[in-house]
């Protein structure tokens, strides 16, 4: 089985001889994208070994692939996959990611390929999962992310991921105080959009009412437009339509109490 054969993959020395294959083969497309494939695949492992890819600078390898192949859409793809599968769960691979410029080379995934859904839907992923720190959240919004992850949500409403996995950095942004979320103010009509054209996804629901909910509590602006925008007939749509759902049940109805009172 693939995940019997993990360790002995990490063991043999293969994940070296793919970096130092990427190091001599700075512009090869094929490579740059089969070595990103091969650590999203690896990586996805639930027992991955974060420390060992760090040592050897795998993520900066990953993140040089992104800028030195900006347009190329396999590349971009699944680097971002390969940085999503090492950013989630572990906040080291979260910082190394940050501080070897991964924020950047992101967003700049993100403003060049506006309309790849896939790119889309990785990049945010990643950008989500990093934003739940203070600094990298500050380093996203100076970038423009969020005006950019917006951007990208409102034309491709029909992507639940990208529309869920962008309220997720909403509310993880508007989470850190009036100065974040007051910045967040302009995706506030695109969520409470995506709530109501997907009633069926639980997740996008959940994130969707977690949004709404840190954007309300942090932001007299996101409130007020929230207000004018339908938000409150939005969130009690959800929860009648999942009213057996813990999550949206409690997120919509702190929501609602920060709406209303």
């Amino acid at each position: 089985a693939y995940w019997d054969n993990f360790d002995a993959i990490a063991s043999s020395g293969a994940i070296n001889a793919i970096i130092s294959a990427m190091q001599s083969n700075s512009g090869s497309e094929d490579i740059q994208e089969n070595a990103c494939c091969i650590f999203w695949n690896l990586f996805s492992h639930p027992n991955k070994d974060i420390a060992v890819f760090i040592e050897v600078r795998g993520i900066k390898n990953i993140i040089k692939a992104m800028q030195t192949l900006p347009e190329s859409v396999p590349v971009q793809k699944m680097a971002c996959g390969a940085l999503w599968s090492l950013v989630s769960g572990s906040d080291e691979a979260k910082t190394s990611v940050a501080s070897a410029g991964g924020i950047d080379a992101l967003l700049c995934a993100v403003a060049i390929h506006q309309y790849h859904v896939g790119i889309l839907e990785m990049a945010c992923s990643v950008l989500a999962s990093l934003s739940v720190k203070r600094e990298h959240a500050s380093t996203i919004l100076n970038g423009g992310g969020v005006f950019a992850i917006v951007e990208s949500m409102r034309s491709n409403i029909s992507s639940v991921i990208l529309l869920e996995r962008g309220s997720l950095l909403l509310r993880n942004i508007a989470a850190f105080g009036p100065e974040f979320a007051d910045e967040t103010v302009s995706g506030v009509t695109t969520v409470i959009k995506g709530m109501d054209e997907h009633p069926d996804s639980v997740g996008l629901q959940r994130e969707a009412c977690g949004a709404l909910w840190s954007l309300a509590a942090n932001s007299e602006r996101c409130k007020d437009r929230i207000m004018v925008a339908g938000g409150v007939d939005s969130i009690i749509r959800s929860m009648e339509h999942n009213n057996c759902v813990s999550e949206i049940q409690e997120f919509g109805r702190e929501a609602f109490q920060q709406l209303v009172g």
